[in-house]
């Protein structure tokens, strides 16, 4: 009777560590098969260690997930600062004509940069008033070359209503053609006298990327011998458009 008691337990002892075993079997299969859906390359068959570096491999790259979400955060957060400092304002109006037209200026308040971006003739010219500096360029759509003259009070009074628009958060700006102002200048050519840009700032530099620039030399009205090539209108949000024409004058 007592061996067969012995027998029963050593029995019953066996089949409780085939019952664990079998439980602890199905545990690390069921986390081998939560790891296949994150990770493809952990086979469901893997037992034990396996199991447990596919758990490691996960804790890893939930905290990559967590760091590049900081950093992304963070980049975002870094850019929208950066391109805080410019900000476009849309102007329409209607010309002369009574032809809708529409241009960009944006404005970078640091630097007291307004540039403006004109369609003209399917070309694009660009005009960037550099207050700090006290010059205008013109970077003429369709011609390979930049124009610059010094800066005057009105330029002043005309792009401080351009940054106060932009302050306000004036974005889109219609210009009534019955209370805007429309007025014509002339600006001669000296082509003979070509400016290093290195020596106008970093912002026209930049704009003119190493196309031959000039100075320009305001006139009244050009002779009738010189011929006028180029015209472009500028309007401003005090209701003030100017028609720019340009010509050659002699050197």
């Amino acid at each position: 009777m007592n061996s067969v008691d012995v027998h029963s337990s050593r029995s019953q002892t066996g089949e409780g560590n085939c019952r664990q075993h079998s439980q602890s079997m199905e545990r690390s299969r069921r986390i081998a098969n939560t790891l296949k859906g994150v990770f493809p390359f952990v086979q469901a068959d893997r037992l034990g260690a396996e199991a447990g570096i596919g758990l490691r491999i996960l804790c890893g790259a939930l905290v990559l997930l967590v760091v590049a979400a900081v950093i992304g955060v963070s980049a975002v957060g870094i850019l929208n600062l950066r391109g805080s400092n410019q900000q476009a304002v849309q102007i329409t109006f209607h010309d002369v004509q009574g032809a809708t037209i529409s241009q960009s200026a944006v404005v970078n308040k640091e630097e007291d940069l307004v540039t403006y971006h004109i369609m003209d003739r399917n070309h694009t010219t660009v005009v960037l008033f550099d207050s700090k500096n006290g010059l205008v360029c013109y970077q003429l759509g369709g011609s390979n070359i930049c124009l610059v003259r010094k800066m005057l009070a009105a330029d002043q009074e005309n792009i401080h209503t351009v940054i106060t628009a932009q302050e306000q958060k004036f974005n889109q700006l219609l210009l009534l053609r019955n209370e805007t102002q429309f007025s014509r200048e002339y600006l001669g050519i000296l082509s003979r006298k070509k400016v290093d840009p290195l020596t106008l700032g970093q912002h026209i530099d930049s704009l003119c990327n190493q196309t031959p620039v000039y100075w320009l030399q305001k006139s009244n009205r050009p002779g009738r011998q010189r011929l006028i090539y180029f015209c472009i209108d500028i309007c401003f949000p005090n209701n003030v458009c100017v028609s720019v024409c340009f010509y050659y004058l002699p050197d």
